[in-house]
Formats: structure tokens, sequence, C-alpha cells
């Protein structure tokens, strides 16, 4: 197959080429149909040749097309031309992790956190779903214009398999691979989390976990040598409150790089609701939380064109947005600070004031309201009712719960700014009802479980929105005069 002379593949038409690695060539291209950008992957010759490949390379990706998560890139098509296979994805604005760590790209410890806290959550939705992606690298990460991180290649990493010596390919990046593929151990979601762990030592000091001058020499550490203790980059916090949060991190990211896969994070959730409860004790409720410098990095990565674009969305995150989020922040704060656990052991901050929780965070409500005095005792004619009792959620379980909450209600502010209508959101809000409901009762999980529903509902409303507004515009271009028409 002739790259340059590449005019269109199935029915879509190829704009131009993004990248090329191992396992193939990546496209821009249109789906003329729903008029939508897209990206096709296009499995490189030494994989086409064989055979046994061709057929696991579609069946694994029918598999992750199942994928829906706002974390995760989404799969849209696949199929086969000139015996090639392919694969169609959701085409998403923004850089890739490996772009922002290599032109060294300033962001916040916060914004890192979140970055890991995305790719974790969208790695815990493929996990429960049975599918391990087996090659998270900052290049297999991409951060789209509002600074949320997205998983890709979920579907092409699976072709790991002893097949594969024979084409002289192997599956997994050395730097972020885990003790058991080197060794031919059995994969487990566990080995994503290895891959998370190292993943995040280079995001927060700016040099890999394992490195050496030769490939055996990154194997050799991998498998058998301790991992280097973590020494943030940079914080912008005081050296005291630095040396906590470093500690605290050093034993998240030491779990997760564990040799032992049964020492390691064994859960997506376990290691999230870990980096969420460092992520809370670093908001300051006099500094609030600043989102803007991350969507400002992803932004002078991008052509010239995007600028005007992603101001006026940056613009209006700063205004209408910021007020939500510090009230999330918090309400989840003053939560978090009376549930500390051992990791952290510096003093809370100072709140003067506790501020009302809005409507779409019961727990903050619950948990703020100062006791009711007891009732009067009952006549004798009257058999009181049994109270209740609810559990009380642990430190852990907020945690997850306010990571998800975020999650779920930027996923309704981007549909609702897309232009989607409250019919389209009701599928959403009815889970985010319910998810207030559960958590009222201590039924955190349940509740999570919710959130995360209603985060893929809003997000289905806003690509629903989204084409629509495009296919409306093509419409007006194709014939102005009827677009101007007063509707009957």
């Amino acid at each position: 197959m002739d790259k340059s002379e590449i005019a269109e593949i199935g029915k879509y038409k190829i704009l131009g080429q993004i990248g090329e690695g191992a396992m193939g060539v990546v496209y821009r291209a249109l789906d003329p149909v729903l008029n939508r950008a897209v990206a096709i992957k296009v499995m490189s010759d030494s994989l086409a040749r064989d055979a046994e490949l061709r057929a696991r390379f579609l069946r694994e990706a029918q598999s992750a097309g199942s994928l829906q998560h706002p974390n995760v890139i989404t799969i849209y098509d696949f199929g086969e031309v000139d015996g090639h296979p392919f694969i169609a994805m959701e085409f998403v604005e923004g850089s890739d992790l490996n772009e922002l760590l290599a032109n060294k790209s300033p962001m916040t410890i916060l914004e890192k956190l979140d970055v890991l806290i995305d790719v974790l959550n969208g790695l815990s939705y493929a996990h429960k779903r049975g599918i391990v992606h087996r090659d998270i690298k900052p290049a297999n990460i991409r951060i789209d214009e509002d600074g949320r991180a997205r998983v890709m290649d979920f579907g092409i990493a699976h072709l790991s398999s002893s097949n594969m010596t024979r084409t002289g390919v192997m599956v997994g990046t050395p730097a972020y691979m885990c003790p058991e593929q080197i060794t031919g151990g059995e994969i487990s979601p566990a080995s994503d989390l290895f891959a998370v762990g190292a993943v995040m030592y280079e995001l927060l000091t700016g040099v890999q976990a394992f490195r050496g001058e030769s490939l055996q020499t990154v194997m050799y550490k991998i498998v058998s040598a301790p991992t280097p203790d973590l020494k943030l980059s940079a914080t912008g916090l005081s050296p005291e409150r630095s040396a906590v949060v470093t500690r605290a991190l050093n034993t998240i990211v030491t779990k997760a790089l564990e040799k032992d896969v049964v020492l390691r994070y064994q859960s997506a959730l376990d290691m999230s609701a870990d980096l969420s409860d460092v992520r809370t004790r670093l908001i300051d409720v006099n500094d609030p939380i600043r989102t803007t410098s991350l969507r400002a990095t992803v932004a002078k990565a991008m052509a010239n064109t995007e600028e005007i674009k992603l101001r006026k969305r940056r613009n209006r995150l700063a205004g209408a947005g910021a007020g939500a989020v510090l009230i999330i922040a918090l309400g989840w704060t003053a939560l978090s600070w009376s549930r500390r656990s051992a990791t952290i052991a510096d003093p809370p901050p100072t709140i003067a004031t506790q501020p009302a929780a809005p409507l779409e965070h019961p727990v903050a409500t619950a948990k703020t309201q100062s006791p009711t005095p007891p009732p009067a005792a009952p006549s004798a004619e009257v058999v009181p009712a049994k109270s209740a009792v609810i559990p009380t959620p642990t430190a852990r379980e907020l945690a997850v719960y306010r990571s998800l909450q975020l999650t779920a209600l930027e996923a309704r502010r981007r549909a609702a700014d897309a232009g989607a209508t409250a019919e389209n959101l009701g599928a959403g809000d009815g889970h985010n009802r319910l998810a207030n409901a559960l958590v009222l009762e201590g039924k955190t999980v349940a509740a999570g479980d919710h959130l995360s529903q209603a985060t893929i509902q809003w997000s289905a409303a806003e690509r629903n929105a989204r084409a629509a507004s495009s296919a409306l515009v093509q419409t007006s271009r194709a014939n102005p005069v009827e677009a101007t028409k007063p509707q009957a």
C-alpha cells in the first residue's frame, strides 16, 4: 500500500497523515455520512501479512468498540482495505501527553493528578468489561482541548502473543512494561496499573522511572531494580507541604510499581481514590482550583486556527464554571479533612466559614448539617418507629465518589454547551438524581455506578448535539436559501 497516494479508506476521505509507528500509520479523515473528522489507524505491512494477526486485530477492535467512556477514545468502525485491517476512531483535538512531556510544557501538580485520575477512570471502565490495554504510555494518552485525558489504542495492544515474535514487533513500550510482560507471565488489570505508575513517575519528575543505555538495561531494571524515590520536579508548594505531598505520592507510585503483582494495586479505582485523596488535600480554600494552564499548554501545541475557539472556551470556564468548581472543592475538602488517612499528616487548612453545599452534592449537605435535637418522648399510645442506621462512607469511598462526580458534572456542562436539549440530558439527570439519593443513604459505591452512567449518557448527548449542529451548518452551506426560510 502506497501511503502517499491514499485518497480514501473505505467510505472515509483521507485528509492527511498524523503519525506512524510499529503497529501502523494513522491518518486524519472525514466521514462523509456524518460529516465528522475521524482518526484511522491502518495496520502495518509486516502485521497485515500474518492472517492470524489480521483476524485477531479485527476481533479485538470489535471488542474495544463497545467501550463508551469520556476518558476513552471511542472506536467507530473497523474493516480492511487492500488486505490491511484498519480502525476508525474518534478524532480528538489536542495533544498527546508525550508531546507535552517532550516540550516540558508547564502543568501544575493538580493538573498532573487530574490527568492520572482521568486515565485510571477510563481503565477502570475497560477492566470491568474484561479489557486490558497492555500498552499504557504517554503516547497513548490524549489531552483534549478542555484538559481532559483520554486513553487511546484499546483493541490494538491486544495483539500481544507468541506470534508477534515472527514479525519482529514488540507490543508494549519497554520503559512502561510491567515485569510479567517482560518475563512472559499472565497479564491482568494490575499490568496496566504498573504502566500508569511509570507514567505517573515521569509526569511528576520529568524523567522515566526505568531508563538505561540499552533495551536490556531497561528491562533488567524493571524486573530486578528497586523503584527510585519520587522527587517532584516542581510543586509551587511550601517546602514543608511539598515534603508531605511527596511522601504520599511516593507511597502510591511505589505500590503501583511493585514487582510482585500481588502487592501491586489490583483496582484502578483504588489507585484513583488514593490520588484523589492527595489532590483534595492540595486544594487551599484561599486558592481556587485553576484549570486553564493545561488548556493553554494544549492550545499552544495545536494549530493556530484553533486559538480563537479555545480562548472563548477558556473564558467561559473561567467565568461561569469557576464558582461551581470552587464549591465542589470546598465541600469535598471539608469532608476529606475529617477523614484523613495515615499517608498525610500535615495539619488541615483553616476554614473560616462553611459554604452551603449545592443540590448536586448531598454528601456534603448531610455531613455539614447541625445535629437535630432528640424528639420528645412518645406517648404510651404511640409505638416509635425504629430509626434506620445509615452507614458512614469511608474516606476512600468519598474520594472515589468525588472524582466521579467532578467528571459527571463536567460532562453535563460540555453537553449543555454543545446545545443538548433538556430531553437529551434527561437520561443522565435521572442517574444523577439516583446517585444523590443513594449517597444520602451511605451507598456511595452504588451512587458512583449511577454517576458513571450519567457521565456516559451526557457524553453521548454532547456527541449527538455536535453532530446535529455540524449537519445543520453543512445544510446551510449547501442550500442557504432553504436554510433562511422561516420554519412552518
